[in-house]
């Protein structure tokens, strides 16, 4: 396969799970609004701007001249074509590497991409948008969970579906990293509940939660479910195993083996998580685990950047801002 080929379809897989997932970050912030005492609430609409912080986007951020409140910030995930990181702007880069890529993805897959994209730049997207944000964010995230099943339904399981599918678990895990973040939490120590729950539900994994522990929800197990949990699709480890089983698919090398920088660095993390127990990584504290875990996966990146790519006239794409 070109490598220009795959470069388009790893990353269209990647802006539709990051529209996805910024979508359900930002409805999941507005809904703890109405869950917190007046007075937080009131502090926490004055500052969002941690949900800057969580997706690398300070400088690009601070560009734009926004005040630091929900509307201006919410603005800015969604909307601002400048933010490479807004939904606006994934959809639309997913829709250009769908567009790259026409022969290599179904007719379906390119329908569903194209009819978003063009809905993002109808005047019906910001009439549901201002009249109920949370119709709005529903709808981006049944969107891509619909692209997500048209490309498993309609596409052959060869090389093209392993770059989506090496793209769409990158993201994925490093969403989840960025959900469990402590340090972006807009909530003080004494609402850890409500931002227990917050987590979850961006994660989509409330009833995932319940069906594991039967218990009150606890920081410690919500961790456990999402980096650990080997069965639950958007735990980090799922994640980062599906990425490492697409490589050896990719590549034709078995497990427990690697032809690769890139399999090297995907087993090494994957067997890592293995052999890890929930209270050896919180000991550790879990902004810690997950910097660590972030650091790892943009190191993969890079290596299958250099594997699968090797353009040396450019760099790279990164997980958020274009300047990590």
């Amino acid at each position: 396969m070109l490598s220009r080929v795959a470069d388009s379809l790893c990353w269209m897989g990647r802006h539709i799970e990051r529209a996805a997932f910024v979508s359900r970050l930002t409805n999941s912030n507005h809904r703890i609004l109405f869950d917190l005492p007046q007075a937080d609430s009131d502090r926490g609409r004055r500052d969002w701007h941690k949900l800057v912080e969580c997706l690398a986007l300070e400088s690009f951020f601070r560009k734009t001249g926004f005040e630091r409140d929900f509307l201006s910030i919410t603005e800015f995930l969604v909307w601002h074509p400048d933010n490479p990181s807004s939904i606006y702007s994934a959809i639309r880069s997913a829709r250009e590497n769908a567009r790259a890529v026409r022969e290599q993805i179904s007719t379906e897959m390119w329908e569903q991409v194209n009819c978003l994209y063009w809905w993002m730049n109808s005047k019906a997207s910001r009439q549901v948008y201002e009249k109920n944000p949370y119709d709005f964010f529903e709808y981006i995230h049944s969107e891509g969970q619909l692209f997500e099943g048209i490309t498993n339904s309609t596409l052959r399981q060869g090389e093209a579906w392993d770059f989506i599918q090496l793209g769409k678990n990158l993201e994925r895990a490093d969403g989840t990293t960025r959900a469990l973040d402590e340090k972006f939490h807009l909530l003080a120590q004494h609402h850890e509940l409500l931002q227990s729950l917050s987590v979850l539900r961006i994660c989509g994994a409330v009833q995932a939660y319940q069906q594991t522990f039967h218990s009150d929800v606890t920081p410690i197990q919500v961790a456990k479910l999402l980096i650990l949990d080997a069965s639950f699709p958007r735990s980090v480890i799922f994640c980062l195993r599906a990425s490492d089983q697409a490589l050896r698919r990719i590549s034709g090398v078995q497990e427990g083996a690697f032809s690769n920088e890139a399999e090297k660095i995907s087993g090494r993390l994957c067997s890592s998580l293995i052999y890890s127990r929930i209270e050896d990584l919180w000991s550790l504290s879990l902004h810690r685990t997950v910097d660590d875990l972030q650091a790892q996966m943009n190191a993969l990146g890079i290596a299958i950047f250099a594997t699968y790519i090797n353009r040396k006239e450019v760099a790279p794409e990164t997980p958020y801002a274009a300047e990590q």
